[in-house]
C-alpha cells in the first residue's frame, strides 16, 4: 500500500513539474570553484531523477547477492529439514519391518538436521541391538544422552529395556538401580525391576519390592499373592538346601501363617525335620496343617512320624477318620502308627480295611511287611505281589 502511494506522489510531482516547465522553461546553473555548468531546468530535473533511479538500482544490485545468498540458505535449510524428516520416517518404518541395517543407516544419516535427534539415536540403538552391535548401541545411547537435556531417565530406561531383552540381567539391574536413585517410584522402572529380580532368582529383593509394586498399582492382589508365594517357597528351598537349622527355623517363623499350613511349604520342611531327627517338631507341623485342610500327602507323611506323643498322634488320626469317613490314606496312617506302637493286630485291621476301601500299592507293601512280622509268609508274598500289580 505504501509503495503504491509513493508511486502516485512521484507521478503527481512529475506531472506538475512538466506543467510548470512548459509555462516557464528557465535554466539551472551549478558552480564549483572556477567551474560552472548551465543547463535547461527541465534537463537538470530529469538528470537528477535519473541519477536517483540509477543510485537506487545500483544499491539493489549491490545488495542482490546477499539477498540471493539468504534465499539460498533458507532453501537449503528447508530442504535438509525435509530430507531429514523423510529419512527419519523411512528409518522408523524399516525398524518396524525388521530391516535393521537400513533402519540404522537412515536414522543416523538424518540425525544431524533433525530437530529431535533423541528419537533417531534411541531408534538406532534398537536397530544396533538387533544386529548384536552392542558397541554401536551403547554409543548411540551416549549420543542420545548428550543430545537432549533432561532425557537421562528416558535414555537409561531404553538402555535397561535393551539389556533386558538381550538377557543381560546383571547389566540391566545395574542400570535400573541408577534410575531408582533418581526416580524411585517410576512405574516402568519398577515393572522392569520386578522382571529382572525374577529372572535372577533374587527372591529376597523381589519380596521387598512387592509392597511398592502393589502401591503403584503395577500388580493386583492376585499377582501379589502369586509372586510372594513363589518367592517364599524358593527362599525356603534355598534355606533347606543350606541346611542351617537355626536360620531355617527363624525363616519359618517369619513366614505368613497361611503359608505355614500349605502343603507346598509343609512337606519339604517336614522332610528336613525328619532327616534331622526332630520327630516331635515334624509331628506338630503336620498336625497344624491337617487341622486347616485334609490332604492325602500330608496324612501319608504323618503316618511315618514316630514322635514321643504317639498315642496323641493315633487319637488325632482317629479324629480325622471320624471327620473324613472311611478314607484309605487315614486308615493307612493309623496302620503305620499302630505298628510303631506295637499294636500289630490293630495295625493289620486298619491296613486290611484300607485296601478294601481302595487298594493302594503302598498299603499292600506295608501290609506285606506286617505279615512277615507276624510270620505269615504266604500272605506277605500275596501282598507284595498286589503291591507290584497295583
Amino acid at each position: 500500500m505504501l509503495r503504491w502511494l509513493s508511486f502516485l506522489i512521484i507521478l503527481f510531482f512529475l506531472a506538475w513539474s512538466a506543467l510548470m516547465l512548459s509555462t516557464a522553461p528557465g535554466y539551472m546553473a551549478i558552480t564549483y570553484g572556477h567551474w560552472s555548468i548551465e543547463m535547461p531546468l527541465w534537463f537538470g530535473i530529469t538528470a537528477t531523477i535519473a541519477l536517483f533511479i540509477a543510485l537506487y538500482l545500483s544499491l539493489r544490485v549491490l545488495n542482490g547477492p546477499g539477498l540471493i545468498l539468504r534465499i539460498f540458505k533458507k532453501w537449503r535449510h528447508e530442504h535438509r529439514y525435509e530430507s531429514s524428516h523423510r529419512h527419519t520416517l523411512q528409518g522408523l518404518l524399516a525398524l518396524a519391518e525388521g530391516d535393521w541395517d537400513k533402519a540404522e543407516s537412515l536414522l543416523i544419516k538424518s540425525v544431524k538436521f533433525n530437530e529431535m535427534p533423541l528419537v533417531n539415536y534411541l531408534s538406532a540403538a534398537k536397530a544396533a541391538q538387533a544386529l548384536e552391535a552392542y558397541d554401536r548401541r551403547d554409543q548411540y545411547l551416549h549420543y542420545a544422552l548428550n543430545s537432549t537435556p533432561g532425557a537421562k531417565i528416558a535414555v537409561e530406561l531404553t538402555q535397561a529395556e535393551l539389556q533386558y531383552h538381550d538377557g543381560q540381567w546383571e547389566h540391566c539391574l545395574a542400570t535400573l538401580r541408577q534410575i531408582q536413585q533418581e526416580a524411585p517410584q517410576h512405574k516402568y522402572m519398577l515393572k522392569l525391576l520386578k522382571q529382572v529380580y525374577f529372572r535372577l532368582a533374587d527372591w529376597f529383593h523381589l519380596l521387598e519390592l512387592l509392597p511398592l509394586l502393589k502401591k503403584q498399582k503395577i500388580i493386583d492382589n492376585a499377582q501379589l499373592q502369586q509372586l510372594s508365594e513363589k518367592a517364599y517357597l524358593e527362599l525356603l528351598l534355598l534355606q533347606l538346601k543350606q541346611g542351617d537349622q537355626p536360620k531355617l527355623e527363624l525363616f519359618w517363623q517369619k513366614l505368613p501363617k497361611a503359608l505355614q499350613r500349605r502343603k507346598e511349604w509343609v512337606l519339604p520342611y517336614t522332610h528336613f525335620l525328619l532327616d534331622s531327627h526332630l520327630q516331635d517338631f515334624a509331628e506338630e507341623l503336620i498336625r497344624d496343617a491337617l487341622k486347616t485342610q485334609f490332604d492325602p500327602d500330608l496324612i501319608a507323611l504323618y503316618g511315618q512320624i514316630h514322635s514321643q506323643r504317639l498315642n496323641k498322634q493315633i487319637d488325632f488320626a482317629l479324629s480325622l477318620l471320624k471327620q473324613q469317613g472311611q478314607e484309605p490314606h487315614i486308615l493307612l496312617c493309623l496302620g503305620q502308627l499302630a505298628m510303631a506302637d506295637g499294636a500289630l493286630s490293630q495295625a493289620s485291621s486298619y491296613l486290611t480295611h484300607s485296601v478294601q476301601v481302595r487298594p493302594l500299592p503302598k498299603t499292600y507293601a506295608i501290609l506285606g511287611a506286617l505279615s512277615l512280622q507276624l510270620g505269615d509268609k504266604e500272605e506277605a508274598l500275596r501282598c507284595f505281589q498286589q503291591a507290584v500289580v497295583e
